[in-house]
């Protein structure tokens, strides 16, 4: 297989800049935001957990945030949430 095969259909491009840091509530101990990029069989890792999302969100970034409190896991895109599973905390 060649490369491309394996590259994002949207990549960030080379001279993408944070222009702004986001707020950390460092209170706020109940969530748990991880970027993830969607693979080709609609699967991210998070904590050493295989989740499945909607195929629209193939090849792109979501955000995966784990709500500790409410067992759950958010999946968002450029502020937009796709989907909301349960997520129960593995012991590592």
């Amino acid at each position: 297989m060649d490369l491309e095969t394996f590259l994002p259909s949207n990549p960030l491009a080379k001279d993408y800049e944070v222009k702004q840091r986001p707020e950390i509530d460092p209170w706020n101990l109940n969530e748990i935001t991880f970027i993830r990029l969607v693979r080709s069989d609609c699967l991210i890792n998070v904590l050493n957990t295989s989740v499945e999302v909607k195929p629209e969100l193939m090849h792109t970034y979501v955000e995966a945030t784990v709500c500790i409190n409410d067992h759950c896991l958010q999946i968002r895109q450029d502020g937009r949430l796709w989907q909301t599973s349960e997520f129960i905390m593995p012991v590592i």
